[in-house]
């Protein structure tokens, strides 16, 4: 019996410990947590984010026959394609009046 006490003594030292003095070591778990804090702090901050709203800033070539807009990067062949593709029966100067 005195056997059996010691091991029970010992085991419930063992799992005591384990389970309630512990904390988290330096694995996977502790390195989401910190990267999940890192997210949220950065979303909160609002620096980076979305290009969308600097995208739709950009457009600022227009067809003039359909209004569709374009990014002012685009080049003159790929406009000539929009003119082309979704206007055949008019010229592309028609849609694009700068165009050469």
């Amino acid at each position: 019996t005195q056997r059996w006490t010691s091991f029970l003594l010992r085991f419930s030292l063992y799992v005591f410990s384990h389970l309630f003095l512990n904390t988290m070591g330096g694995g996977n778990g502790q390195k989401s947590a910190k990267a999940r804090e890192k997210a949220q702090a950065k979303a909160a901050k609002g620096g980076a984010g979305s290009m969308l709203k600097a995208n739709e800033a950009a457009k600022s070539i227009q067809c003039k026959v359909c209004m569709q807009a374009f990014v002012s990067t685009l080049s003159h062949s790929e406009l000539k394609k929009h003119a082309e593709n979704k206007h055949p029966k008019l010229d592309a100067k028609q849609c694009f009046p700068f165009l050469e």
